[in-house]
């Protein structure tokens, strides 16, 4: 039953995950964060021009095109490690996919674009796993284990 008006309850709460239009309107609202003209605000405005959805991903060469159109030279690493992996500490997301059909970076639209998303992470830590097995490998290979040296009974007391 819902409260009435004069009745006290308990305060609506938000959605814990956001949904799709969230996404979209958190990186409108990012947008006005740039001032005109920026790499940065012309890479959000592409992006929710030409690229909202995994349909209608836009592939770095597309977006360094618009970039360079409007005097701007940005490599893609300074992109990925700056505005791209900025917009992934909140809820300004832009999406990104390796592979074809979705191959670029994209607006999150729906469930299934961050489900893609979600698969990419998945795909990634699963690799960097496997590395840093196999550096482990090789570092117990180069430096295998050795039992810790007794202490001499003063140098706890010490310690403590």
């Amino acid at each position: 039953m819902q409260p009435t008006l004069f009745e006290s309850g308990p305060a609506p709460q938000a959605p814990a995950t956001p949904t799709p239009a969230l996404f979209i309107e958190a990186v409108r609202a990012q947008v006005e964060q740039f001032e005109d003209g920026t790499p940065d605000r012309l890479i959000l405005e592409y992006l929710l021009r030409y690229a909202v959805g995994r349909h209608n991903a836009k592939t770095w060469a597309q977006i360094d095109d618009y970039l360079r159109a409007h005097g701007h030279a940005v490599s893609k690493n300074v992109f990925q490690t700056g505005l791209l992996n900025r917009s992934r500490q909140g809820t300004m997301w832009i999406g990104s996919c390796d592979h074809l059909p979705h191959r670029g970076y994209f607006i999150i639209a729906d469930k299934e674009d961050a489900e893609l998303m979600a698969e990419f992470y998945h795909r990634r830590i699963e690799s960097e796993q496997e590395r840093i097995s196999r550096l482990l490998e090789l570092i117990g290979q180069r430096w295998p284990q050795t039992p810790a040296p007794e202490r001499a009974e003063g140098a706890a007391e010490v310690a403590q």
